[in-house]
């Protein structure tokens, strides 16, 4: 089954990380998706319906998954759906699966600031030269001795790809 879903709900347990035996980190967590409805009587919304789902976060992905959630985060799910079916002593069960694609918090009730991991080159900092936008040859194309296009001219008519950029005007906004 390859069905895509997106669930928006609450951790309902911690994430919990395991490890295949391959070693690669499994991070997974219930999640309680319900609908709210204003209940008349009580003058408030309550959750109703709820249903519930394993979301799985694999290798990296899981381990920014453990260090950034916890019980109760309000998130959106994106993966595919798997419906798991095993027997147990009171027969045959089935339970909804979602191998996450991406996770997110829910900015609809919160705020909160990304921080993207840090990554690092086998010479440490990645430098200029390694820059694939800053190091670009005039013109664009390939820069090896004997490609054509690095012989390519940098300026074009009005219009070309490599025309000068015109003089830049004062944002309307």
């Amino acid at each position: 089954m390859n069905d895509t879903i997106t669930v928006v709900g609450n951790l309902a347990t911690p994430p919990e990380t395991k490890h295949l035996p391959d070693g690669t980190p499994v991070t997974s967590f219930r999640l309680a998706s319900s609908r709210r409805k204003f209940d008349t009587g009580a003058g408030r919304f309550v959750d109703v319906d709820a249903n519930y789902y394993t979301v799985s976060a694999y290798r990296e992905f899981g381990q920014h998954v453990a260090q950034s959630l916890t019980k109760g985060s309000r998130v959106v799910v994106t993966g595919r759906l798997r419906l798991r079916s095993w027997q147990s002593e009171h027969g045959w069960r089935t339970s909804p699966e979602v191998d996450a694609d991406a996770i997110g918090p829910d900015l609809r009730y919160g705020v909160t600031s990304f921080r993207p991991q840090e990554r690092s080159t086998s010479e440490g900092t990645p430098s200029e030269a390694s820059d694939t936008w800053t190091t670009a040859t005039p013109g664009g194309g390939d820069s090896s001795e004997n490609g054509a296009l690095a012989a390519s001219p940098a300026t074009g008519a009005a219009g070309d790809w490599g025309a000068p950029a015109p003089e830049a005007e004062a944002t309307p906004f």
